[in-house]
């Protein structure tokens, strides 16, 4: 059982899951938890989600938990959400104390949290002032502070890329072979970094179905785009090594590594059957201008198979800049809309207090189109 803890943002909240107040935050899926869902799924494992956007409250939120029957519960929430995730897992444990937790994402994987709750961001937030959502369980179960050493704990924290892991975990598998870092921290919660990482062109495509993704698909993140609307993903890890941010880092593989386009292209017609022949547009969570070679090579398979699908995806503006060419080749095949990060001009900054240096090999020599 998965759950989605995305009540934290004002933008979604309590039964945000509805038609008549469905929104961009509301209608906002998780593509990591889709895609370790897929996975299990194609090792025969049941897999349901429940997703606190759908509840009114958490006495609604926790009645339902009540009912659940799973083996494990999975989460993977984001540092806004880490909180509202440590109440889950307290009333996933009250109401179920002897079924596993799982805990992973983003926001274990960037804080280097070996427990769950949260004990070192504990310190330096919730002494300010309490997320809304911890406010309101607190003010519910008649504790007026937090003291994240007294909350149960999760029993696994995953860190980095989840499909394998998860799968270990929930199949039993003998976790101290030599396939995987293994630890026990705190409290008795297992941290588990795979050294396997997964091959994304032979894992199964994600499960959009794992989501209500009819909310994702009417209801666009940028309005201006048509439907039906889809967010894809074309690959994992990040080719920086900032100062300011541990993504390249904490991450299982600092190595850049992306689908192959044919895969891309199955995608895509997984996603024109489900809308019933039409793909209305798209938006690409990833940094799109940073290879130039795969760009060029999967724009022009959306032309010869697809025709035009408007899309927005983000760029760089120094790319913009030195590679009008490639941009003009990508609006041909329906680049529509595009986000621009614009950073500090100063080099020094960058370069040497920031340490934002580029790690792709043959970035800063693309290869040549002919338009």
């Amino acid at each position: 059982m998965f759950i989605f803890a995305g009540v934290q943002s004002p933008a979604a909240g309590w039964a945000s899951l509805c038609h008549e107040r469905a929104n961009n935050e509301s209608a906002y899926m998780a593509h990591g938890m889709s895609y370790i869902s897929s996975y299990l799924k194609s090792r025969g494992h049941e897999v349901w989600l429940v997703d606190t956007r759908s509840f009114k409250n958490w006495e609604h939120f926790i009645d339902e938990i009540k009912r659940q029957q799973y083996d494990f519960a999975l989460l993977g929430p984001l540092s806004i959400e880490a909180f509202t995730a440590a109440c889950i897992v307290r009333i996933l444990k009250e109401a179920h104390p002897n079924r596993p937790v799982i805990v992973g994402g983003l926001h274990v994987s960037m804080t280097k949290d070996m427990v769950f709750p949260p004990d070192n961001l504990a310190v330096y937030y919730l002494n300010q002032d309490s997320p809304s959502r911890m406010k309101e369980y607190l003010d519910l179960i008649g504790e007026h502070k937090y003291e994240s050493s007294r909350w149960p704990r999760a029993n696994y924290c995953v860190w980095n890329e989840g499909e394998l892991v998860c799968a270990a975990i929930v199949e039993g598998q003998d976790l101290q072979t030599k396939d995987w870092d293994y630890a026990t921290t705190l409290y008795g919660t297992v941290f588990l970094n795979g050294k396997i990482v997964p091959d994304l062109n032979v894992m199964p495509h994600m499960d959009r179905g794992l989501f209500n993704s009819d909310f994702e698909t009417q209801h666009p993140l940028l309005q201006e785009l048509s439907t039906p609307f889809h967010t894809i993903t074309f690959g994992r890890g990040c080719p920086y090594k900032c100062s300011f941010c541990s993504v390249g880092i904490q991450f299982s593989s600092t190595k850049v590594r992306l689908i192959d386009s044919d895969y891309f292209m199955e995608e895509l017609e997984i996603l024109k059957r489900a809308s019933n022949g039409h793909i209305g547009s798209l938006m690409i969570h990833d940094d799109i201008l940073l290879f130039p070679k795969w760009l060029i090579e999967w724009n022009e398979k959306i032309k010869q198979r697809f025709g035009y699908i408007p899309y927005w995806c983000q760029m760089r503006a120094d790319f913009i800049c030195r590679f009008p060419e490639i941009i003009k080749y990508m609006a041909e095949a329906g680049m529509t809309w595009t986000s621009v990060g614009f950073e500090c001009g100063c080099s020094r900054a960058l370069t040497v207090i920031m340490n934002k240096v580029l790690h792709v090999p043959g970035f800063d020599n693309p290869v040549e189109i002919n338009i």
